[in-house]
């Protein structure tokens, strides 16, 4: 797995996981990366889509205000 790791420019850590997933669940596709995608404003969009609908030309501070 060194070897293996050196050879593909990747920790000993990472190519030891791979091997591990291969071996155990016969995966050998690539996982996504990095964090799942969402907003810690997800639960607010309705709330904020609506806010902005009854005004428009409203600032970002004044929505920060109403959060």
């Amino acid at each position: 797995m060194r070897q293996a790791a050196r050879r593909f420019g990747v920790g000993v850590t990472t190519a030891t996981r791979w091997v591990r997933r291969w071996r155990e669940h016969g995966e050998s596709s690539a996982r996504r990366q990095g964090k799942p995608r969402g907003s810690c404003l997800d639960p607010h969009r309705d709330d904020l889509l609506a806010l902005v609908e009854q005004t428009r030309d409203m600032t970002l501070a004044e929505i920060v205000a109403h959060l």
